[in-house]
């Protein structure tokens, strides 16, 4: 079955962008009305305003009368990009960002991660436990790991089970409160001081008792 396209998006693939708004603005110019433009390329309403908006703004007498020409037929399209540049899809994503997290403490969380796999949430708690100084410093947030988590792609260490499934072996999120535990160890001087019974639940439990 094959998928019909719309003229817009062929003008693009078979020629350019640029040729391709051209088109739209000339059958504009021709007194089409909006709706039947967006009947004739299949496009949205916003898509056509965005195009109409670029063209207000570097409206030009010279430039719409060569669009009404059939002069745009004949011109290569190195000449059309030359000419029209101001058609041509600029991205609105901002070329710079002042508090962006710096490199190479971008760097120091994901080879922490590769460390250690953890969760976004267990690596931001082990930051601030044992690097405050690093936290401090670049302004470390919770919500600027899980960003960096997501521009990285960082994810924990999957395991192979017996059913020859991968899963992650610890839920981190569930047993980050017993993330700081630590063995405890408590001396006693007298072997017979306590009762004999807690000696026997000792045993019991496994719980390994030196006599100094």
């Amino acid at each position: 079955m094959k998928i019909k396209m719309c003229l817009y998006k062929k003008l693009v693939y078979n020629y350019s962008e640029i040729f391709a708004r051209l088109r739209l603005i000339q059958y504009r110019l021709l007194g089409y009305t909006v709706e039947k433009i967006l009947k004739i390329f299949w496009i949205s309403r916003q898509h056509f305003y965005n195009i109409r908006n670029i063209r207000k703004k570097y409206a030009d007498k010279e430039k719409e009368n060569l669009v009404l020409s059939n002069e745009i037929a004949n011109m290569s399209l190195v000449e059309l990009e030359e000419k029209f540049w101001f058609l041509k899809y600029q991205s609105k994503a901002p070329k710079h960002i002042p508090h962006k997290t710096p490199q190479e403490a971008e760097k120091f969380i994901v080879e922490l991660q590769q460390k250690t796999w953890f969760w976004s949430k267990r690596l931001w708690y082990t930051l601030k436990a044992d690097f405050p100084d690093f936290v401090k410093k670049y302004l470390i947030t919770y919500s600027r790991v899980k960003h960096i988590y997501e521009r990285n792609n960082l994810k924990p260490k999957k395991y192979k089970t017996a059913k020859w499934t991968y899963r992650i072996l610890y839920n981190y999120d569930e047993i980050l409160p017993f993330s700081r535990l630590h063995y405890d160890v408590k001396y006693y001087s007298d072997e017979n001081a306590l009762p004999e019974l807690t000696y026997k639940m000792w045993k019991k439990i496994k719980i390994t008792i030196i006599c100094v």
